[in-house]
């Protein structure tokens, strides 16, 4: 079975390491810290970026809560880890991101695959984010747990 790549970066020390030198002003900090705390504290749903090529940059408790990756076992692996092998070869994940960019928003309903192998079927949206220019800087990815009623009938992973 062929593994998604994994990015071996200095992107998240070198954004920890500019956060830490950053003066910003205490109401600043403390909305940023807030927010901060909020995502990473939802358990409902699962919420992390991707960077522009589908590498996973931050990680919030629900995505380990239905993945069952920790967030030092997922950084910087492709989020494609996550699909199917049969979805893996027929490119679903590059359709994702690449559908995202071009309409502005991807949302699907498929099987997902945890750490340890199990699948879940999930909603998911991609969200492209973008700088003040416009150029796209990597991706917002929610997802959550459908019940299993949602489930087609005809499907089997």
């Amino acid at each position: 079975m062929a593994q998604p790549p994994v990015k071996r970066t200095a992107d998240r020390t070198l954004h920890s390491n500019t956060m830490t030198n950053q003066t910003q002003t205490i109401g600043e900090t403390s909305g940023e810290q807030s927010f901060q705390l909020l995502i990473a504290g939802v358990r409902e749903y699962a919420i992390f970026m991707l960077d522009p090529e589908g590498f996973i940059k931050t990680w919030n408790a629900g995505a380990q809560r239905f993945k069952g990756y920790a967030a030092s076992e997922i950084i910087g692996r492709h989020f494609s880890v996550f699909y199917t092998e049969h979805d893996r070869t027929s490119g679903r994940p590059a359709l994702a991101l690449r559908t995202a960019l071009d309409e502005g928003k991807f949302e699907d309903d498929g099987w997902r695959v945890r750490k340890d192998g199990s699948q879940f079927w999930a909603s998911v949206v991609i969200d492209p984010l973008r700088d003040d220019s416009g150029k796209p800087i990597g991706f917002a990815k929610i997802a959550f747990h459908q019940l299993s009623t949602r489930v087609p009938t005809c499907y089997f992973p």
